[in-house]
């Protein structure tokens, strides 16, 4: 009975103290105190969109939390022109004319948050020439002003600036394969890049350099660099290690343009041509073939004319000279009836070495019929001798007009 009667006692005492232990809290306590307050996130979220592609006008839907004080949405950071707010969780933006391909962002009086993966669609005019870039993807490396979705949104108020002046880099893609001939480039004519390497790539991974700029002048070019390359296949054009050795201003990038310009038509091509002297060769230098030629009876004071047949708009004129037997002034001149010309070109003192004889002259769009060139001033005691001579219609691509941010 004494050995029972101890261990009832003992269970007892071992209840007791597990009781005892869990009023006290030794088997575990609870962290949650309900006299603290919650703090719940009043930033928005984002948390889908639909559809996630879009071109101006089109509604997306945004949903997420947090919307009610929202006070901007933008794609691609671009701003909406317009939005609404259904409810706390649910907003309809419309896309502007400005969208840009990136991420969806609502702002609220918090802060912003955004989400990944719309796609601006740019509704482009029916053209021979379409600039590639407007609906490409831009990436680049780090920016102190603008957004890289400038670079191609064919906005002329709009810019991307780098965060320094060396080893920059920008990059579009296009989206899918295209044959690519020519890039133009719109810089803050203060702040431009000299010196760039334009590459291409079909996977992003594998490069080509297929042009390289070093020391190029913005000032006289007005900001624009038009590069033109052999046709190539391209979904990703980048222009890598830019670099600004001109001024301490960080470069500034207006517009990136990619086109695949169509092979330009010499109007002048086997088409009725005379000159001064030695008339009956003046055909060779419109015959297509650089092995005829025309060649003066002397090296000053000659013509050469060119009828195309019918009124054509024309802005460049091109002539091939003998390397060696060349006239350094030079001056064109349109008509439309062969009696009544307009000067519409002029230069002095050009020298063939600069260009190994391509003597490449253009001017605001005209329209003619006629075109002869003024020789003058031999640049040796050669006679004057044409390989040939090409006129051009306006290439169809425009591209913008931009303002300056820097002023020196």
């Amino acid at each position: 009975m004494k050995t029972i009667a101890q261990s009832i006692f003992i269970i007892l005492c071992l209840s007791g103290k597990i009781f005892t232990s869990c009023a006290d809290g030794d088997f575990g306590a609870n962290p949650y105190d309900p006299n603290t307050p919650i703090t719940v996130s009043q930033l928005p979220k984002v948390l889908s969109f639909t559809p996630t592609e879009g071109k101006e006008g089109d509604v997306i839907t945004i949903t997420g939390v947090n919307f009610t004080t929202a006070t901007n949405v933008a794609f691609g950071g671009k701003g909406a022109s317009s939005f609404e707010i259904i409810d706390d969780a649910t907003i309809e933006a419309i896309v502007s004319s400005y969208g840009g391909t990136g991420a969806v962002a609502v702002t609220n009086h918090k802060g912003t948050r955004s989400l990944e993966g719309f796609l601006f669609i740019k509704e482009i005019d029916p053209t021979e020439n379409p600039n590639l870039a407007l609906n490409g993807y831009a990436t680049g490396s780090a920016a102190i002003s603008g957004s890289i979705s400038n670079i191609n949104d064919d906005n002329d108020k709009s810019w991307w600036q780098a965060a320094g002046n060396d080893n920059e880099w920008v990059k579009i893609d296009l989206g899918k394969m295209y044959s690519i001939n020519t890039v133009v480039m719109t810089w803050d004519m203060n702040a431009a890049g000299t010196d760039c390497d334009l590459m291409i790539s079909e996977d992003d991974v594998n490069y080509t350099t297929i042009y390289s700029i070093k020391n190029w002048d913005a000032v006289s070019n007005d900001g624009i660099n038009k590069v033109s390359f052999d046709n190539a296949n391209a979904r990703y054009v980048k222009l890598a290690n830019m670099k600004n050795s001109a001024t301490p201003y960080n470069m500034t990038l207006f517009e990136v343009e990619i086109y695949n310009t169509p092979p330009a038509e010499n109007l002048a091509l086997q088409k009725i041509a005379s000159a001064s002297s030695n008339n009956a060769a003046a055909f060779n230098a419109v015959y297509g073939n650089t092995s005829f030629m025309w060649q003066a009876e002397g090296n000053d004071d000659e013509w050469f004319k060119v009828d195309l047949g019918k009124t054509y708009t024309i802005n460049n004129v091109v002539i091939q000279w003998d390397a060696g037997a060349y006239a350094a002034d030079c001056e064109i001149l349109i008509s439309q009836d062969d009696v009544e010309y307009t000067s519409v070109y002029s230069i002095t003192g050009w020298d063939s070495a600069t260009t190994e004889g391509v003597q490449d002259m253009s001017f605001d769009n005209v329209d003619a019929r006629y075109v002869k060139a003024l020789l003058k001033n031999g640049a040796t005691p050669w006679r004057m001798t044409i390989k040939e001579f090409e006129v051009y219609k306006p290439v169809s691509y425009t591209h913008l007009t931009l303002p300056t941010i820097y002023s020196v």
